[in-house]
């Protein structure tokens, strides 16, 4: 076989690479100006809404496909978003160290609401972001600005959930926003409590110039 013939099939098959699924790897966007080594090992804090601020439709069917009355719903939320959608994310970006920023130390020493303190396109002032960043050494912040959740109960199975939400990805160190934009995740039906937030961390991890791996969750 000839070089040329080597190089012309060498392109084919990264071009059907590119089309078929990436060859294996997951779908990530790019930033310009960072490369791998600038987002690899580095510290991601999610600064996700208040409960009260998320836009529920149906709280008592959010409460019930998670076995619950709906006065529970939002103190529900709070732990979902810890032990699910925040889990699901870090599961997805395992090459970074992923956090909930109201978990942290910080988090209580330079509060950051979602809502208030940022727009959906970039933070009300940056100098609270300068501030937890040093005081919390951290590399990137992504900001859920909006979500809404909308579940559907069933009587035979166990309903079905979507959420929507916009996001924002902030260089803490460099005061920059690096990427914004909207993520949803359709309807998803549901087996289990935490189906839709593992739609949603996938979704967000497309959007995102992190590693993205190939972990089940």
């Amino acid at each position: 076989m000839t070089t040329r013939k080597i190089a012309l099939n060498g392109l084919l098959l990264a071009f059907l690479c590119a089309v078929v699924a990436g060859c294996g790897s997951s779908k990530r966007t790019t930033v310009n100006g960072y490369s791998d080594a600038m987002l690899s090992g580095k510290r991601l804090a999610v600064v996700l809404p208040l409960p009260v601020d998320v836009v529920l439709t149906d709280p008592a069917a959010y409460a019930a496909v998670r076995g619950t009355v709906a006065e529970s719903a939002r103190d529900l939320m709070q732990d979902d978003f810890r032990s699910q959608l925040i889990s699901a994310l870090a599961s997805r970006l395992d090459s970074n160290h992923v956090m909930s920023y109201r978990d942290e130390t910080v988090g209580a020493m330079v509060p950051l609401n979602a809502r208030s303190d940022f727009s959906s396109a970039a933070p009300i002032s940056w100098d609270p972001i300068k501030r937890a960043t040093q005081e919390g050494n951290l590399d990137y912040l992504l900001v859920m600005h909006s979500m809404t959740i909308s579940t559907i109960s069933a009587a035979t199975t166990r309903g079905a959930e979507s959420i929507s939400g916009e996001y924002l990805l902030i260089d803490a160190r460099r005061d920059t926003v690096m990427t914004s934009g909207r993520v949803e995740t359709g309807q998803i039906p549901l087996s289990g409590p935490g189906d839709a937030y593992g739609v949603l961390a996938q979704k967000l991890a497309e959007h995102l110039p992190f590693i993205v791996g190939n972990k089940a969750h």
